[in-house]
């Protein structure tokens, strides 16, 4: 995690782009983003890590400050190849800190093989560091993660989806209602619905469709409670199924059709 790591990076990532064309004033905004903008980040880790009062303030003013000068250095550069491997560089020297983050590490990772897999969309709702206090960059790390905008965002959606279909099945009068959820993954929406009196009498079908079978599996589990609503969990391709005519026509009459992963 020193300066030899900067360094070496980034003369192997300069040298590669020498003769690609690209302006010098570019390779210097690189450069002085990993030397000085990422370079300076890193020290202040290292101070924050060793320190023993609550710093986290400074911590996560540091790591949006350099969010935002990163954000600057993409929209300066029009190289798509340039900025990808900026970015590997910037998480290889990231990532010794980052990643002892409980919640970073498996976003990075995704070990599921896609991002945004139903344990970290559990991780996301819970919104509670994993990683012990012990390991306090960790532990900040998952703060971080968990405060950001795209997570907060991610649980607002989900109260509100969960809000909106307890709307619809305590409101509509039909007997029977079906409704397809796609991507279905954890289900926390359909775990947190509120439901009441109103389902007396009415036949209440939810389809949860996944092509994840552990997605599936987890999902099931949390709706074992008798909701009144009969849960159907399908393995499918989402992008296959609604090429199947006998999918689409299985689905039809559906009083809604949502998807949040």
């Amino acid at each position: 995690m020193g300066s030899i790591n900067i360094e070496n990076g980034l003369s192997t990532l300069l040298s590669r782009f020498s003769d690609h064309g690209i302006s010098s004033q570019k390779l210097n905004a690189v450069s002085e983003f990993i030397q000085t903008d990422l370079g300076g980040y890193l020290q202040i880790i290292e101070k924050i890590a060793h320190n023993k009062q609550d710093d986290y303030s400074e911590f996560a003013a540091a790591s949006y400050n350099l969010v935002n000068k990163g954000s600057e250095l993409e929209q300066y550069i029009d190289s798509k190849l340039l900025i990808k491997k900026t970015k590997e560089l910037f998480r290889q020297l990231v990532g010794d800190w980052a990643y002892q983050s409980i919640i970073v590490k498996r976003a990075y990772q995704k070990p599921r093989g896609y991002p945004g897999d139903y344990a970290l969309l559990e991780m996301i709702y819970n919104n509670v560091p994993l990683t012990s206090k012990s390991n306090k960059i960790g532990y900040y790390f998952d703060k971080l993660f968990l405060s950001n905008g795209l997570a907060v965002a991610v649980r607002e959606r989900k109260d509100r989806i969960s809000k909106d279909l307890g709307s619809l099945i305590n409101g509509s009068k039909d007997r029977e209602i079906n409704i397809i959820n796609f991507a279905s993954g954890s289900a926390r929406e359909l775990k947190e619905l509120k439901t009441g009196a109103s389902l007396i009498n009415k036949k209440i079908t939810i389809s949860c469709v996944d092509f994840d079978e552990e997605s599936l599996a987890f999902a099931r589990k949390q709706l074992e409670a008798d909701k009144g609503i009969d849960f159907v969990f399908l393995k499918k391709d989402i992008v296959k199924a609604i090429k199947e005519r006998a999918f689409i026509k299985e689905g039809g009459g559906q009083q809604a059709v949502y998807s949040i992963g």
